[in-house]
Formats: structure tokens, C-alpha cells, sequence
């Protein structure tokens, strides 16, 4: 009989990959169409606002504006958050606070833009500086923003009919940046400062929003990575 170096349990092998919630270091998850609410509390329909996409990790749940304004809608059909120019969710810890990403770390994205990429692009940020964030710079540029260092990545060109993975990763100090699985021509780059910071999401402009994913304090294998990127392609 032939032996096994490793077993299967619920239809993946163990010690293996079957959603992010495996991955080394995960600390917040906002899953795909999961954990998605109005102001009701009960799961929106199509072009319903969204005040609440619940963090399937950790505790950072991003909330919409006590005000109940400038809330992003929810798209049925790809069961995705699609964002207005001036839309944001924040974190539940609160503007300010902050998820503090420090030493190396990997913030993926899933999504698809409702327009040509440009500037107005921004997926994430620090509300309170204009030095962090990560965007769209134009349909091959991708812009991490850390302190006075804008970090422009190369990369194949982005349109409105698709939807892309993105991924930023830090690995001892240098920044990398990811399309689709695949490193940006650019390389790695270094910035001056340690720590990025993260209390506000953006989705982009126009733009449909279908995940996002924070590993801290830990690297991503290249395994690790064509495994996201396997199951990210198939949302």
C-alpha cells in the first residue's frame, strides 16, 4: 500500500491551501460577498448602500459614516461593493487608529474598474496623510505611496472588462508589487519608512471592489502565492 504524506481533511490537503484564512500571518479578511450588510443589519440588494463589510479574521470591520453618507452599493450580480468617487468605508477601531503594517507584510485586492485606471484610483489609504495609500497612477503604474517615496510599479495593462489581483508585499524592508500573480517588471523598490498605514478604504472610483486580504509578519512562498492567486481568479 502506498503511504500518503499527507492526509485529506474537508476535500484539501492538510497543511495545504484552500482559502486565505490558511495563509502564514493573516490578521484581516473582507471576504467576497460575505459579511456584507446595510443599515439594517440584514445582507443589501442590488444598488442597496453599504454600511458594514465584516472583517473574517480579525475585529476591523469596515463601517460607513455615522452620517450615512458616502456609502458604496452593493452589485448583485458580482456580488461586489461598487464605490463613487467620494464613497469610503473605515475601519471600526476608528479614523486614526490605524492597521499599523510594520516589518513584512502582503495587502491583496480583487477587483475591477468601472472606468479607464487613473489617479483617481485609490484603494486604501491613511486618512490621515497623504503619504500612504495604494492606487492607479494610469493603466500600467501602480502607486504605493510610503512617507515622501512614491513607488511606481510597471505593470501589463489594466481596462474595464476584467477583473485584476493586486498585491503589495514588503519582504525585509524592499516592496514588491503584483498583477495577476505576476511581479511587476520594476522589481523591488525600497522606501524610508517602516511602517504603512491603513484606516480607510476607498474601493477606487466607479470601480467594483471584491476583496481584501492583510498578511503581517510574515512572507508569502511562492506556493503561497499561485495558491491565492488560484483562488482569487475564481471569485
Amino acid at each position: 500500500m502506498l503511504g500518503l504524506g499527507n492526509s485529506i481533511i474537508n476535500g484539501d490537503v492538510s497543511g495545504g491551501f484552500s482559502t486565505p484564512a490558511d495563509l502564514p500571518g493573516i490578521i484581516h479578511w473582507w471576504k467576497h460577498n460575505t459579511g456584507i450588510e446595510e443599515s439594517d443589519e440584514s445582507h443589501p440588494e442590488d444598488g442597496e448602500e453599504v454600511t458594514k463589510w465584516a472583517d473574517q479574521i480579525g475585529s476591523e470591520h469596515f463601517l460607513g459614516a455615522e452620517d450615512g453618507s458616502n456609502l458604496p452599493a452593493y452589485t448583485s450580480a458580482t456580488g461586489t461593493l461598487n464605490f463613487g468617487a467620494a464613497d469610503f468605508l473605515t475601519i471600526a477601531s476608528g479614523v486614526g487608529a490605524d492597521i499599523t503594517l510594520d516589518g513584512d507584510f502582503a495587502v491583496y485586492v480583487r477587483i475591477k474598474f468601472g472606468q479607464a485606471p487613473s489617479t483617481s484610483d485609490v484603494f486604501y489609504k491613511d486618512s490621515d496623510s497623504s503619504n500612504n495609500f495604494l492606487r492607479v497612477q494610469n493603466a500600467t503604474t501602480l502607486r504605493a505611496k510610503v512617507t515622501s517615496n512614491s513607488l511606481n510599479f510597471t505593470v501589463p495593462t489594466m481596462g474595464t472588462s476584467d477583473f485584476y489581483n493586486i498585491g503589495i508585499e514588503r519582504v525585509s524592508s524592499v516592496i514588491h508589487a503584483y498583477l495577476d500573480g505576476t511581479e511587476s517588471s520594476t522589481g523591488g523598490l525600497t522606501p524610508t519608512l517602516a511602517d504603512w498605514k491603513i484606516d480607510t478604504l476607498k474601493g477606487a472610483k466607479l470601480d467594483e471592489f471584491s476583496t481584501m486580504i492583510i498578511v503581517k509578519g510574515s512572507n508569502l512562498s511562492t506556493d503561497d502565492r499561485a495558491a491565492l492567486q488560484t483562488y482569487l481568479a475564481a471569485l
